[in-house]
Formats: C-alpha cells, sequence, structure tokens
C-alpha cells in the first residue's frame, strides 16, 4: 500500500509514495518543505484507495511544539485532491512530545492504544500513518558531546528505532519521520592524517556521502542528516529537502489537469520582483528500498507541495 504525496510526479521518485510497513525520513534545512509535505500527506491518508489514499486517520507527533492547523486547512480547502473529496482535520489526532521518555511512552502503549481505539466499528477511520515532526530535534545534544553520550545516544536511537518498526510491521503502518541536517566540515585526506601506511582504512566521513546527503545542485552537499549510522541503518527510504534559493514565476496551471505548475523560464528576475516569485526547492532521494536514487524541483504553494 502506498499513500500518495499529492504528486504524481513526486510519487514517482519515492517509487509509489509513502509505503506502508515502511520508515520514510524527510531531512532537509529549515523552511526547506519538511513539515509542509508531511502535513499534506496526513491530509491525503485518508482519501479513499482509488485516490491515492488507504482511506485512514494519522497520528502526527510534534516535538515541543503544536500542530499547524491553520495551514492543515487551508491546505484541506485549496488542495486538488482534497476539494472532491470529503475530507477534514479531524482525522488527524496530535499530541506534543518534550523529551525521550514521553516519546518511547506514546511509541511503546499510546499509539498500540490508539490503533485498537480507532478499529472498533463506529470510531472513525482506522489509524494508517504516524508522524515524528521532528526526531531531529528531540536528539538534539543539550550538553558537550563524549564517548559516553553518544553511545548513550546510540542505544537510545536503537531502542526508539525498534519500537517503530514493530508497529509499522504489527500495524502495517506508514512511519513519516522529520529529521534535522547538520553542517558538513571539510576534513584533511585521510593519507595525510594516518600515513600512507593507513590510507585503505574506511572512515565513516568519507562513506557519509552516499547515504547521509546529496550533491545534485551547488552547496547541497554542504549539510548532511543528522543522527549518524546507527538511525540511517533504520530508514527505508531518506528523502532530502533543500532551497535552491532559485525563484520563478508561476505562469498559469497546467492544461494537462494533472496539478502541476508552468513557470517562467527566465532566471533574470527583476530586484523589486523578487518577493513576488516562488521560491524552487529541490527533493532528492538519497536511498531507498523501492526507488533509484534520484531529484526533482517542486514548489510550496498555499496549495500545498508540488
Amino acid at each position: 500500500d502506498f499513500i500518495t504525496t499529492g504528486d504524481s510526479y513526486i510519487d514517482e521518485i519515492f517509487g509509489g509514495g509513502i509505503m506502508c510497513g515502511v520508515v520514510t525520513e524527510l531531512v532537509g534545512e529549515s523552511a526547506s518543505g519538511k513539515t509542509q509535505l508531511a502535513l499534506q500527506v496526513s491530509l491525503l491518508t485518508q482519501l479513499s484507495r482509488t485516490t491515492g489514499g488507504v482511506s485512514g486517520s494519522t497520528c502526527y507527533l510534534t516535538i515541543n511544539g503544536n500542530l499547524p492547523t491553520t495551514r492543515l486547512l487551508e491546505i484541506s480547502q485549496k488542495h486538488d485532491l482534497m476539494k472532491c473529496q470529503d475530507s477534514d482535520i479531524s482525522h488527524i489526532h496530535t499530541r506534543s512530545i518534550s523529551s525521550v521518555p514521553e516519546l518511547r511512552h506514546v511509541l511503546k502503549h499510546g499509539v498500540p492504544i490508539m490503533v485498537e481505539n480507532l478499529s472498533k466499528p463506529a470510531s472513525g477511520l482506522p489509524l494508517r500513518l504516524l508522524v515524528l515532526d521532528s526526531l531531529g530535534a528531540l536528539f538534539r545534544p543539550d550538553v558537550k558531546t563524549t564517548s559516553k553520550t553518544l553511545f548513550e545516544r546510540s542505544q537510545e536511537l536503537g531502542e526508539m528505532a525498534s519500537i517503530i518498526h514493530s508497529l509499522a510491521s504489527t500495524y502495517h503502518l506508514a512511519i513519516l519521520v522529520i529529521n534535522e541536517v547538520n553542517p558538513v566540515f571539510e576534513r584533511l585526506d585521510a593519507s595525510v592524517r594516518f600515513g600512507d601506511d593507513d590510507t585503505d582504512r574506511v572512515l565513516y566521513a568519507d562513506q557519509a556521502r552516499w547515504f547521509s546527503r546529496a550533491s545534485n545542485t551547488p552547496n547541497e552537499d554542504s549539510t548532511e542528516a543528522a543522527l549518524g549510522l546507527v538511525w540511517a541503518n533504520q530508514i527505508g527510504l531518506r528523502v532530502l529537502l533543500t532551497r535552491t534559493g532559485r525563484r520563478r514565476y508561476i505562469l498559469e496551471p497546467n492544461t494537462e489537469g494533472n496539478g502541476h505548475l508552468k513557470y517562467s523560464k527566465d532566471n533574470r528576475l527583476a530586484s523589486s520582483k523578487i518577493d513576488e516569485a516562488t521560491l524552487v526547492r529541490r527533493c532528492s532521494v538519497i536511498f531507498s528500498n523501492v526507488a533509484a536514487p534520484c531529484s526533482i524541483d517542486f514548489i510550496v504553494s498555499p496549495s500545498g507541495v508540488m
């Protein structure tokens, strides 16, 4: 089963959309569109299977914040797929999480109870999507990093991943996790640091570029996904979202009727008109169980991600 992202091109590079029973991660800098896409998928989950959904509800866990219901309402009223369905935000259940122990308790006990309650007749749509926004923020170190704190964090991440995978497999839930990025600092070449006799040593820093960052656009490889190798091994699909710095005018809806937009191809925007142009963002599949690495441009409009 797949849940549509609301855009056929993004669904295609994801291998069909957000897969149920698999952990999908959206990673990126602030304002790159992670939460926007997660909100959109949360709404589209309740659609019928014929229109891209799975006729289910969403559990949306926010970290140290509240669910942006105003934006949810805007997408539900303006997105093309939403307008033709009887859908609303009442099928999105939310809770704010402030600590790792609280998240562990909610995932281990609260979510299974919710699944059971929503599976009863006349209880609403069954739970099919779990969103964590954002796991990286919860595991952001607030003390000096040492070997001990790294070991403890790895243990906590491993335990959390085990619970998440259990939920995905037991209840066939789609798991959508939002993560942060860290800056990448240039490192000395291995031969300089270790000498010629150590040049065959495999360094994490050298290998991380294959699973933690992309390099399709300028400066895209200047950041990498947070939480390290322990968490990366738990993911079925890792997607990097970035702000390209490019802007385009939206000219008109596409006459093909697929919800996509036509853009101006002229890069030369007058300084007085820059604020009127739409920021172009980049969506890059870093690795996936079902799709090849690929990138596509997208925008965030009042009606959602497209």
